[in-house]
């Protein structure tokens, strides 16, 4: 197999704590890139120990080797820092000052997969913590994959994480102090892990393979991934090092790469039989981690087994752990009005609207609280509604017809919108049979891509397909989260599917959707830019466009699970609905 690598260390940028290990790092990679006989026409290094690094060296480097239509495989590492600004951002040295000069992974995934190469592998030794101050929050970045598809079948693009994707409030006190902290002590700690593995110092992972005569032992990628989830964070509790730092790593695999190997070494034992095979030894049950939890209660949500939903969500655990069963039961516990006199409006809990903006409908705010809003007079299958928030930020948000959109905020941010039918309509009453499965599979989703640790597999996919369509109806807060789950899965099948079926079902699709199925933006959507705040990073890939009237307005969006803007955005958006400048 053709192998090649780009490694990439960014030790200083803007005026985040210089890392001192990652040139070291770095260059442990090459010397292991090098061993595993990637020549030097396949290695491509790039570090700021003398020259800056830029987005367009990285992008260089990637095409140059994408150019020779013949690697079969391509290892990116990066080691420096990184943020989470709704994606994932890796920092090379003219950021955040210049906010081209990141790298947008996410959107770089989206264009490895149509690249040509049969399996890509990004490696990330960086932060993923929220991003913090206003210079950062600007942050665009750039893809530094090819935007000129090799072919129309995706290939497996895998991620390696050193951590979870950070929620600062459930973990730190002072992120700065945090980073500076980890750039004292802590950045090398995963690829120190990584490498052991890698070089073969752990032969009970290592699995013997009768080649051309010869034995060799292969480590292969699932069981790497799963290795250091256990061995990282047991790692980081032997060096006494303070418990609420996140350093639990996270990964995606594709189902058809999770065997495939990454590091091949000479075999040091006997091969007994050729199907022997070692493989890891049983161990003890995994420990208890924010991932761990998410998976049972999606798991017992899936199934529809509200007894053990409500078991796992009463267990005992701390820290992040705790949080999120505790977002769970929060989110679960249905509010305000179930039915209105049109048979649509919006619900909110934790913020307090102010005021509506609209065009050709009608929108009523109810009371004094603010928190209940009815809308009348819809003609079309869905219309545009921006409610401004006490706070002078605002969200856009569809009005469906026969739905009630519930909104929960928490610190400020907008973290769940989920639709139920009213129930004075005729969907109220299929999806009556099934309304607590749905709540508790919404609310443990959305808790869970809150904090970051929300996956599913393939058959956890196929289920919430069928979990998420009741009777002759659609839910629309599932179909949305479902998107980015098959996207993940590269299934654009089912994102097809799924759109096809909401067109059928609601008469319109969501920008989301219709953005990750790759077909062109036409035709009923709403709103017309990602309701997700992970969508942005999507669009420069994809090459979707937002309506002029909505230029520039990307950087108006404050830090938030699903989109929302500051009062700068607000006022575009009021603008582009008044004036006919976005469909309503």
């Amino acid at each position: 197999m053709e192998r090649a690598a780009v490694l990439i260390g960014v030790s200083k940028t803007g005026n985040l704590p210089e890392l001192q290990a990652v040139t070291p790092s770095v260059q442990r990679m090459t010397d292991w890139a090098r061993r595993q006989g990637i020549d030097e026409g396949h290695l491509q290094v790039l570090t700021d120990e003398k020259n800056p690094v830029t987005v367009e060296q990285v992008h260089s480097a990637i095409t140059a080797l994408v150019d020779r239509a013949s690697v079969e495989q391509l290892i990116v590492y990066f080691s420096g820092h990184g943020i989470n600004i709704d994606s994932e951002f890796w920092l090379l040295s003219g950021a955040p000052k210049n906010v081209n000069e990141a790298v947008n992974v996410e959107g770089s995934v989206r264009l490895a997969r149509y690249c040509g190469i049969s399996h890509v592998v990004l490696i990330s030794d960086a932060c993923r913590s929220a991003a913090e101050g206003l210079l950062a929050l600007q942050i665009k970045g750039g893809e530094v994959f090819p935007n000129e598809p090799v072919s129309g079948t995706e290939k497996p693009v895998d991620i390696l994480f050193s951590c979870a994707r950070g929620k600062p409030s459930l973990e730190i006190v002072d992120p700065a102090a945090a980073a500076a902290e980890a750039a004292k002590r802590y950045s090398a700690l995963y690829t120190e892990v990584l490498l052991d593995y890698l070089t073969g110092r752990h032969q009970e992972t290592l699995h013997p393979v009768e080649e051309d005569g010869r034995v060799v032992a292969e480590l292969r990628l699932g069981e790497l991934a799963d290795c250091l989830k256990r061995d990282v964070p047991a790692r980081l509790a032997a060096m006494k090092i303070d418990p609420k730092l996140n350093q639990l790593p996270d990964d995606r695999i594709s189902r058809h790469t999770e065997d495939a190997w990454i590091a091949r070494m000479p075999f040091k034992g006997r091969l007994l039989s050729r199907t022997f095979s070692p493989g890891i030894p049983a161990r003890e049950p995994p420990p208890v981690t924010p991932f761990t939890v998410s998976e049972g209660l999606v798991s017992a949500s899936l199934e529809g087994d509200q007894r053990k939903w409500k078991e796992l969500l009463s267990l005992e655990s701390g820290g992040r752990e705790r949080g999120l069963l505790e977002a769970v039961a929060t989110q679960a516990e249905p509010f305000g009005p179930m039915h209105f006199e049109t048979q649509c409006g919006f619900k909110i809990r934790g913020a307090r609207i102010v005021d509506t903006v609209q065009r050709d409908v009608a929108a009523e705010l109810l009371g004094t609280a603010g928190d209940t809003v009815r809308v009348g007079g819809l003609t079309a299958p869905g219309a545009n509604v921006l409610l401004v928030l006490e706070n002078g930020c605002g969200v856009a948000v569809p009005a469906l017809p026969d739905f009630i959109a519930a909104l929960s905020f928490e610190g400020g941010q907008l973290v769940d919108v989920s639709y139920e039918p009213s129930e004075n309509t005729w969907r109220w009453g299929e999806y009556a049979h099934a309304v607590n499965e749905l709540r508790s599979l919404r609310a443990t989703i959305a808790a869970s891509a809150a904090l970051g640790v929300f996956r599913l597999n393939e058959e956890g996919g196929l289920a919430l397909a069928r979990r998420m369509q009741y009777a002759k109806g659609v839910d629309p807060s599932l179909a949305l989260y479902a998107a980015y789950v098959y996207d993940s899965l590269q299934r654009r099948d089912l994102i097809d599917e799924m759109r096809s079926y909401m067109e059928g079902d609601l008469g319109l699709v969501f920008f989301d959707v219709a953005l990750l199925s790759r077909a062109p933006i036409m035709g009923r959507f709403v709103p017309p830019f990602p309701m997700l705040s992970q969508g942005w990073a999507l669009l420069s890939a994809y090459r979707a466009q937002l309506p002029p009237s909505l230029h520039g307005i990307e950087q108006c969006r404050v830090p938030s699970l699903w989109t929302m803007f500051n009062g700068k955005g607000v006022a575009m958006l009021r603008k582009a609905i008044l004036s006919g400048g976005i469909e309503r």
